[in-house]
């Protein structure tokens, strides 16, 4: 890999995936920390689902 390709990919700006996964991190620990850290992935799933944000239960997990 050449110099100027490593820092053009190290500069570059993150992906719409990305961006999405760390809001919805945000979000779960945001939710687990809210109920004393005793929800489980389906719990979190369905509060997530109630605030209308769509995601799979495999991507809480």
């Amino acid at each position: 890999m050449s110099r100027s390709g490593f820092y053009e990919w190290r500069e570059r700006p993150a992906s719409a995936t990305a961006q999405r996964r760390a809001l919805l991190a945000a979000l779960v620990a945001e939710i687990f920390a809210g109920s004393h850290e005793t929800y489980g992935y389906r719990r979190v799933h369905a509060a997530l689902a109630r605030r209308g944000e769509h995601c799979s239960a495999e991507l809480v997990r």
